[in-house]
C-alpha cells in the first residue's frame, strides 16, 4: 500500500516536470529555436485527445468487449487522414480572421455576430463541463486506488463533503494555473503555444508507455537472419521502421476460418510454427497496408498439433 505523501510527492514531481518542459519550450521559442518544429512532436501533441478518463473508459471497454473501443478513435484518425483539406481550410480561415476559439470562428463566418459567438460559447461550456468532470473524477479515482493498492477500493464521497477534501479540486486548480501560464495568457492568433505543445507531447509518450503496460503489450526488435528473409526485403524497400503488429487469439484455426469467410486475404490459411508458438499472417492488402500476425495463446489447440511442448 502506498502512502498519501508518496503519491502526492510523485504527482507534484510529475507536474513540476511538465511545467519545466513547457517553460523550456517557451524559452526556446523566444530565442528562435523552436522545440516543436518537427512533425513527430505535433503528432504526439494530438494525443491530448487521449484523456485521463481513457484509462478507465477505453481500457475497461477493451477488456470487456475487445475491439469495440476502437470506433471512438477511428473518427479523429480518419479526419486527419481523409479530411486534411478541411482542417487546412479551417486553419487558413482562422489565420485570416485571427480567431482564437470555436466561438470566434463560427461567428466570423456569419458577419462576426456577437450574439452567435456568445451562444456558441455557452453551448461549448455546457457541453464540455460533464467531460471535464469525468477527467477530474478519473484522476481523483486513481489517487484513491493507488492509496489503497493492492486492495481494490472504489472511492465513495458524500455530496456534503467539504471541497478541500476532494482530490479533484486540487487537480483542477493546478490545471487552471498551467493553462493560464502557458496557454490563455497568450491569445494572439498568430502565436503558437510551444511550451504547452511540448509538454503535451511529452505526456503522450508517458501515455504510450502506460498503455503498453496496461495492455500487457511488448515491443520486439527484429533483424534479418539472411538477405532472403521478409524482414530483409522490408528493410531494403522501406528502411528501418514499424514492421508488423501481432495479436494473440485463443483459437488460431477458428480465427483464420472466420477471417477467410469475411473475405480477408491470408498469407497463412492454417497455423504454422513460429518462434514463440503457432502463428499466421494476414496480408497487408486486407489491413490497410499493415502486416498483421496472429499468435495462438499458450495451451491452445494448435500447440499440440504443431508439436509444441505442453505449456505450463
Amino acid at each position: 500500500m502506498l502512502s498519501g505523501p508518496v503519491i502526492i510527492t510523485v504527482a507534484f514531481l510529475y507536474l513540476g516536470l511538465l511545467f519545466a518542459i513547457a517553460y523550456y519550450g517557451d524559452r526556446r521559442a523566444d530565442q528562435g529555436r523552436s522545440l516543436i518544429a518537427k512533425p513527430s512532436i505535433y503528432a504526439l501533441s494530438i494525443a491530448v485527445y487521449c484523456t485521463s478518463w481513457t484509462f478507465y473508459g477505453s481500457v475497461g471497454r477493451a477488456a470487456s468487449s475487445g475491439v469495440d473501443f476502437l470506433p471512438i478513435y477511428l473518427g479523429p484518425t480518419l479526419t486527419f487522414i481523409l479530411g486534411w483539406f478541411v482542417i487546412r481550410k479551417i486553419i487558413r480561415i482562422s489565420k485570416v480572421n485571427r480567431t482564437t476559439s470555436i466561438a470566434d470562428f463560427i461567428s466570423s463566418r456569419y458577419g462576426k455576430s456577437f450574439q452567435l459567438g456568445a451562444l456558441v460559447t455557452v453551448i461549448a461550456v455546457v457541453g464540455i463541463l460533464p467531460y471535464i468532470s469525468l477527467q477530474l473524477k478519473a484522476i481523483s479515482t486513481s489517487f484513491s486506488l493507488l492509496l489503497h493498492y493492492p486492495d481494490i477500493v472504489v472511492p465513495t464521497r458524500s455530496a456534503s463533503a467539504f471541497f478541500l477534501q476532494d482530490t479533484a479540486f486540487y487537480v483542477a486548480l493546478f490545471m487552471a494555473v498551467f493553462a493560464i501560464l502557458f496557454g490563455t495568457r497568450h491569445i494572439d492568433a498568430s502565436e503558437r503555444h510551444e511550451g504547452m505543445v511540448a509538454a503535451i507531447a511529452f505526456e503522450s509518450v508517458v501515455k504510450l508507455i502506460a498503455f503498453l503496460a496496461v495492455g500487457e503489450s511488448k515491443i520486439e526488435l527484429v533483424q534479418p537472419t539472411d538477405d532472403s528473409t521478409g524482414v530483409a526485403r522490408f528493410l531494403a524497400s522501406k528502411g528501418e521502421g514499424f514492421h508488423h503488429v501481432c495479436f494473440e487469439v485463443q483459437n488460431l484455426a477458428e480465427t483464420l476460418l472466420r477471417l477467410e469467410i469475411d473475405g480477408l486475404e491470408l498469407i497463412d490459411s492454417a497455423p504454422r510454427r513460429g518462434a514463440e508458438g503457432p502463428v499466421a499472417f494476414i496480408h497487408p492488402r486486407s489491413c490497410h497496408g499493415v502486416l498483421v500476425e496472429l499468435i495462438e495463446a499458450p495451451g491452445g489447440p494448435s500447440w499440440e498439433s504443431l508439436g509444441f511442448p505442453p505449456h505450463g
